[in-house]
């Protein structure tokens, strides 16, 4: 009796622990095709627990684009994101999530399309080409309201200006430290105007060479938000927040976009918080924007019961 009770023990154990397994979160890498940059793109995709085994559920998605320098796409996970995400879910701050973080395409791309450059075309592979990829492969909720854009430093900026450029793809936005800069060029870093490192001026590679002041500014959220119509971002609810100790100066230049988003009507949350920039700051600062994610998608998924119980 003993015996076949041992057996049976084990055969639970092995019967039981695939399951277990297919229950849990887990990461995907995969290589997405893009004519924009003509190349195949590296992806994290950050399935939630119970993506295996509920075949039929469906998830928002939030697109994670990370900064310069080191950044990755394994740059959410190295940071525990996925552990704050995980916790987050467990208090029902915000609905279980795909998360997909794209590597940058390139060498500090800024995630726009630079001027001129037909395979450089990075905010076409964030807006339409990895969006329409991941919605065919994964089993996501489909349109705008359940797809937010997120973004940490250069990502930051990324997010910032492909949401406000292309309302009609993502329902939310976050940045943490958005590398954003008013509209006088001559305002902005020597690093910025000088590039370094045998890379040539970054402006060139972006804006073109000699540099195209009207492209400039149409990637510019402060000239952007003051030419906007009105109402045009009514349906885009916009988070960001920077330290109050930015080493880059982001300190200087997000507090004045806030001041003229609430002179515009345009409503946000902005948050000027202790700290410096980098993974520490994000670390503290990214509980807050998934949250603010989490409610829109709530928002989002209750009013879509409502219609489906009409």
């Amino acid at each position: 009796m003993q015996l076949n009770a041992t057996v049976f023990a084990v055969l639970g154990l092995v019967l039981t622990c695939p399951a277990q397994d297919a229950a849990k979160p887990r990461t995907e890498r995969i290589s997405v095709p893009s004519a924009a940059v003509d190349a195949a793109v590296t992806v994290a995709v950050h399935l939630p627990a119970g993506y295996d085994t509920e075949r039929e559920r469906r998830y928002p998605v939030i697109f994670f684009l990370h900064g310069a320098g080191r950044g990755s796409e394994r740059t959410w996970a190295q940071r525990g994101t996925n552990e704050t995400v995980a916790k987050l879910v467990d208090q029902k701050k915000m609905p279980p999530c795909i998360i997909v973080c794209p590597r940058d395409a390139g060498r500090m791309t800024f995630y726009i399309n630079w001027k001129g450059q037909q395979t450089q075309r990075h905010a076409d592979f964030i807006t339409a080409e990895l969006p329409a990829y991941i919605d065919e492969k994964y089993r996501t909720l489909k349109g705008r309201s359940f797809r937010a854009l997120m973004g940490d430093s250069m990502g930051g900026f990324g997010a910032l200006v492909n949401a406000l450029r292309h309302p009609q793809v993502f329902g939310t936005v976050s940045a943490h430290e958005p590398a954003i800069y008013p509209e006088d060029i001559e305002s902005l870093p020597s690093w910025i105007r000088r590039g370094g490192r045998g890379r040539g001026s970054i402006l060139a590679r972006l804006f073109g060479d000699p540099l195209d002041e009207t492209y400039w500014l149409e990637h510019n959220v402060f000239h952007i938000a003051k030419t906007a119509k009105k109402g045009a971002f009514k349906d885009l609810p916009i988070y960001f927040d920077v330290g109050e100790n930015d080493r880059y100066g982001l300190d200087q230049t997000c507090p004045p976009w806030s001041k003229l988003l609430k002179e515009k009507g345009v409503k946000h949350t902005f948050h000027l918080r202790p700290g410096g920039h980098g993974s520490r700051f994000f670390a503290a600062a990214v509980p807050s924007s998934l949250e603010f994610h989490g409610r829109h998608f709530e928002a989002a998924l209750r009013r879509a019961a409502s219609l489906k119980d009409k």
